[in-house]
Formats: structure tokens, sequence, C-alpha cells
């Protein structure tokens, strides 16, 4: 994606200009936030919101909430790896280092890649896009455990996956 500002892309720039007119137009009004309630979008978005219009964090709250929902940069497609298929993953690999011993990590993301008993979300990838996975999810897993308070499930996976994680090791 190619950037126009630093850390602004062209689309939200664009999104952004697109607001100036009606922006500008409030601004000749000379508007405060009471006379804004009257206008019939801005009072729904407060009653869906439950919030109150005559308190200014409440404004805040709803520009924060409009600006996050209007440009997010969450265009493209979602995301196919979630934690419970990275964890999934992890349980293949061990299994699979469970048979054979001398296979790594990689030589175990080979032939799960290939075999034709693993789940579609793991076939359609790619050796490599397996270890990667493999390698963002050991990362997630030891630095919720490095955070996570002793009372949390998350201290669990350990246990419930049998793996040991080194941080200086691989």
């Amino acid at each position: 994606m190619s950037r126009s500002k630093k850390g602004v892309s062209k689309r939200m720039l664009s999104r952004l200009k697109a607001l100036r007119p009606s922006v500008l137009e409030l601004r000749r009004r000379s508007l405060v936030a009471r006379d804004l309630i009257k206008f019939q979008p801005v009072r729904i978005t407060f009653q869906e919101l439950t919030l109150d219009p005559g308190n200014e964090a409440d404004w805040q709250i709803l520009a924060a909430t409009l600006a996050m929902s209007k440009f997010s940069e969450s265009a493209g497609r979602p995301a196919s790896w979630t934690f419970d298929r990275q964890i999934e993953l992890l349980r293949l690999i061990r299994q699979r280092r469970a048979k054979n011993p001398s296979l790594s990590v990689k030589q175990a993301c080979i032939s799960i890649a290939k075999d034709k008993k693993s789940p579609e979300y793991i076939r359609e990838s790619k050796p490599g896009g397996l270890y990667k996975q493999y390698e963002r999810a050991r990362k997630q897993l030891l630095a919720d455990k490095m955070s996570a308070s002793p009372s949390t499930l998350l201290d669990n996976w350990y246990d419930f996956l049998g793996l040991k994680f080194d941080p200086t090791t691989k």
C-alpha cells in the first residue's frame, strides 16, 4: 500500500477529503454540541450507543468510535489463521515429531502440508506458511505465558499441548 504522508494511506486520505465539505458547512454554521443533537442521525447515534449528549466525554467517545469504524484499515480478506487454528497446527506438529523425533519443525510442516488427512486450511497452505504460523503461535503462547497471571487458562495451554517452549531455541 502506497503512502502519501507518513503513517496515512491514500485511501484514508481520500476518505478524509470526502468529509471536508460537510465539516466546513458545520463550522460555518458555528454549531455547538447542543445544536448538533438536533440532527436526526446524531440523535439516533446517541440513542443507539446509549450516550449522553450533555456529557463532553460521551462526545469524545462518539468521535473516537466513529473515527475507528470509518477509517480503520480493515479492508481485504479476513485472517484465516485464528488462534485456535494455530493451536491445532502446534498439536499436529507435536504429534508428527513424536512419531519421528528426528524430524525438524520445517520437515514436520512439509509432511503435514502433504498429508491428505490434514484440515483443508492446512492443506491449502505452503510448508513455509505453516512454519510461519508455527512461529507466530509459539511466540504468542510464549508472550501470553510471560504476561498471564497463574489463574488464567493460558497457563494450561502448555500442559494441554504437552509443549515446553524455550525462547532461545526453535
